[in-house]
């Protein structure tokens, strides 16, 4: 299938950001010395209030931020712009502030809130990086405190797809893993052979350990704007590069848009770790999916559990040991016993004998987005290469035999899943082509019956990606050819949009 082409732009919420700009004014007249005078209702038939002439405060200098703070809620409850981003949006990132600042934080764009963010992190850094050189003479005229960038991407929306299908075959863009000093982890200052990279941005943007990422630009809602494939790959790679204690929060506005989506789901999602959802504090209670039954869900609780135990920091599997500290109290993330069974050749299920393995995962107590919406409300089980997955953790343990699984889908939506599955004699196998944590593998030639067509390239295998991708010239070369031998007529659907339906070779066929 041919990627779909891009979605229009989703307009956000208008009324919340100025709802909390009117909060934070409150707060702040709570909070200073001039409180008693400026609380009562300021009606016609009040007596005058008594003149101030000297607060017996010192003013807003006496706390850190404060007149920032209250001068980007004056901007807010003045301006009739609506917000950049929804309320949700502005409140999960307000609630991270409130809990680590002062803080670290890289915005991607400025904009009508960047004074805000700044405003929200006092005695933190905020910096910001802005590809439009006219709007960011704009902003830097009206707030010349911000500390901002000019920077420049390479890429345009409408080439998106190219891009996520391309970059597999390219070893800069792809977790260093060639060398014998290898880190596993993306390059990106310096690394121009990766278009996804953003090569040459101010040193101190790589040197720094950024706590929270917030990507709200480049432009992605027309196909010449740079789109935001560039903004979430160097996002990933900086998120991940980090060595000092605690995490880094990355946000990602308009996710809901298909490429946010698409790049999100491919470079900060996960495909290694297992987790579950415990002890709820922010988790789906009830799993809600279309065309069936509400079920209530159970989360799992460690001190339910007689098995569980935590994975230390000095522990071979705990892949970041520097992230650990006081607060974490020596420990990574939790392990327990997850009960499998191993299957007999030619045997039933139920016979099968039961085997104790030790299985890492993480236990998820906060879950926003697309995994409360929907996308992994009860959890998710990681099946990539790298060595806290389910399948590389059976095979070390010497439970199964080798380091593989396979699935199996019924026709009622139920499957299975067999861990240590090797096959049977006689198939074939192909190596993966790197040692990266994805499922790469080399392609040199498609067949389409009897005709062979020449393609050299490289391809992701993946589980989670509901259809086949391939660029050109190999989706071409493949979709005529499978089009020369089909007899039936093609059916015409390009009344619909593409992004609803974006399949181009479809056909007629009868009943029987």
């Amino acid at each position: 299938m041919r990627p779909p082409g891009r979605r229009g732009l989703l307009s956000a919420g208008a009324c919340a950001l100025l709802l909390a700009a009117f909060l934070l004014v409150g707060s702040l007249v709570v909070t200073t010395p001039l409180a008693p005078y400026l609380l009562p209702p300021l009606g016609l038939s009040l007596p005058c209030l008594p003149a101030v002439t000297k607060p017996s405060g010192s003013g807003y200098g006496a706390a850190p931020g404060v007149a920032a703070l209250a001068e980007a809620a004056v901007a807010y409850a003045t301006s009739v712009t609506v917000p950049q981003q929804s309320p949700k949006e502005i409140l999960l990132s307000l609630a991270v502030l409130r809990r680590r600042a002062p803080l670290r934080l890289l915005v991607f764009g400025l904009g009508h809130d960047s004074r805000l963010w700044h405003a929200l992190n006092p005695g933190g850094v905020t910096v910001f990086l802005e590809e439009d050189p006219a709007w960011y003479r704009v902003v830097r005229v009206q707030s010349p405190f911000l500390r901002a960038h000019l920077v420049a991407y390479r890429t345009r929306l409408d080439q998106a797809d190219r891009l996520m299908a391309a970059y597999k075959r390219q070893p800069a863009c792809l977790p260093d893993s060639n060398s014998s000093n290898a880190t596993g982890l993306l390059r990106v200052r310096g690394n121009w052979a990766c278009p996804l990279a953003l090569h040459n941005l101010p040193p101190e943007v790589y040197k720094t350990e950024w706590d929270m990422l917030m990507i709200d630009a480049p432009k992605g809602y027309f196909a010449a704007a740079p789109g935001r494939m560039a903004a979430i790959w160097t996002a990933a790679a900086l998120a991940r590069a980090r060595r000092g204690e605690g995490d880094t929060d990355v946000f990602l506005h308009d996710v809901n848009r298909r490429v946010e989506r698409m790049f999100a789901e491919e470079f900060l999602c996960d495909s290694n770790l297992f987790w579950v959802p415990c002890d709820y504090k922010q988790c789906a209670s009830i799993a809600n999916v279309t065309g069936q039954a509400a079920t209530r869900l159970r989360p799992y609780s460690p001190r339910g559990s007689s098995t569980s135990k935590q994975v230390t920091c000095d522990n071979a599997l705990c892949d970041r040991p520097n992230a650990c500290s006081a607060a974490t109290n020596g420990s990574c993330p939790y392990e327990d016993v997850l009960h499998l069974t191993r299957e007999r050749p030619g045997a039933a299920a139920a016979a099968g004998e039961a085997l104790q393995a030790p299985v890492v995962f993480g236990c998820g107590q906060v879950q926003t987005g697309y995994f409360l919406d929907g996308g992994a409300f009860d959890g998710l089980m990681g099946l990539g290469r790298d060595k806290v997955s389910v399948p590389s953790v059976l095979a070390a343990s010497g439970l199964v035999e080798s380091d593989s699984f396979s699935m199996c889908f019924g026709d009622d939506g139920a499957g299975r899943i067999n861990f240590g599955d090797a096959g049977s004699r006689g198939q074939g196998e192909t190596p993966f082509t790197d040692r990266s944590t994805l499922y790469n593998v080399s392609f040199t030639s498609i067949n389409v019956e009897t005709r062979s067509v020449a393609a050299e390239f490289a391809a992701v295998i993946d589980s989670g990606t509901s259809y086949t991708y391939l660029s050109d010239p190999e989706y071409t070369e493949l979709a005529t050819n499978f089009n020369s031998l089909v007899r039936e007529r093609r059916a015409n659907f390009s009344s619909i949009s593409a992004d609803h339906f974006p399949f181009e070779y479809c056909y007629r066929v009868s009943p029987n």
